[in-house]
């Protein structure tokens, strides 16, 4: 029954798809040369800085996020024989039970690397959830080891196993332009990894006996990720630091529940599509009229006609205007 639920979430993922997902994936993959030159030298910094920007004409920013968009639709799918759009990959964890993620290095800057931590879709990942969110576990999650449903230990210890790897074949004094992307679960991960790094790189300039090895390789670190899941909550609970989730960086639907009923637990910056480009589901709209909760039918409808993440992608290939981006003191 749990893999008939696994396999459920992966084909709800693919079902926009007209043709195999790895086909379509290889399809996205095929990007003009100007706007290869576009995204071309630049630091994560710079990426975020552009998307946010109103500025940003809707060609180059859709170019900017297609290594994100391909990088987490591959954690979904697993369709790693194709390589993210400038990137190759250069490792992954695939357990069967616990964290899914994706390493990937530029093609012609080695410095810069981008992870991909995959949204919920085993039984491990939602128990994984309850444990990040610090809710009620269902009888489903006693048989998991609370190490197998550590998704943050999981996703810093394959950093390190990355950036050590790397560091072999780079000079040591280099710094690595480090990025991560997800989807839900996994830009909830991609939150609190970034800030957590972030805060450490912080610490360690203040306190150079404090420094650990990741960190001391690490020159930036930026997360950009899709319809995250408010962790603000959580990353207190871990005690980092805040003042980096500038660093931060989701993509969100307006319609999404996951979105607007966590609105003010999210961090960072989020960008909404601009409601001229994505319509609003009728059952997202009575859904509003009520507590959310995904066991409502109406909710759970809204739910599935926003949330998952190939409405995600639908929404980008058809997005005509910039995203309306707001920082966390103008959501309050």
């Amino acid at each position: 029954m749990l893999f008939l639920n696994s396999l459920v979430n992966v084909l709800r993922y693919l079902l926009p798809f007209n043709r195999h997902p790895c086909e379509d994936l290889q399809n996205q993959n095929q990007i003009s040369a100007s706007l290869q030159v576009a995204e071309r030298g630049l630091k994560w910094a710079e990426v975020v800085d552009k998307i946010s920007s109103p500025n940003t004409e809707i060609s180059i920013l859709k170019a900017l996020l297609q290594p994100f968009t391909i990088a987490t639709a591959i954690s979904y799918t697993g369709c790693t024989g194709y390589d993210v759009h400038g990137f190759h990959l250069v490792g992954s964890a695939t357990p069967t039970d616990g964290l899914h993620a994706y390493a990937y290095q530029h093609n012609t800057v080695p410095t810069q690397v981008l992870i991909a931590f995959r949204g919920t879709t085993s039984a491990s990942d939602t128990c994984a959830d309850a444990v990040l969110w610090d809710l009620p576990l269902s009888d489903t999650c006693k048989k998991f080891s609370n190490e197998t449903l550590d998704y943050i230990s999981q996703a810093k210890s394959f950093v390190s196993t990355t950036i050590d790897e790397l560091g072999r074949s780079q000079d040591k004094n280099t710094l690595i332009d480090l990025a991560f992307t997800g989807h839900s679960l996994g830009c909830g991960l991609t939150s609190l990894t970034t800030l957590d790094y972030a805060t450490n790189m912080e610490h360690s300039l203040l306190n150079t006996n404090n420094i650990g090895p990741d960190t001391n390789q690490i020159g930036s670190v930026r997360g950009i990720c899709f319809a995250e899941p408010g962790t603000e909550l959580v990353a207190k609970r871990m005690g980092l630091d805040l003042s980096q989730a500038d660093k931060v960086l989701a993509i969100a639907n307006p319609y999404d529940p996951i979105v607007w009923s966590t609105k003010e637990e999210q961090v960072g910056t989020v960008c909404e599509w601009d409601t001229r480009d994505i319509e609003e589901p009728k059952a997202c709209t009575r859904c509003k009229h009520y507590t959310w909760q995904k066991s409502s039918p109406m909710c759970h409808t809204c739910y599935e006609s926003t949330h998952i993440y190939s409405h995600y992608i639908d929404a980008l290939k058809g997005m005509q205007h910039s995203f309306l981006c707001t920082g966390k003191a103008t959501r309050r």
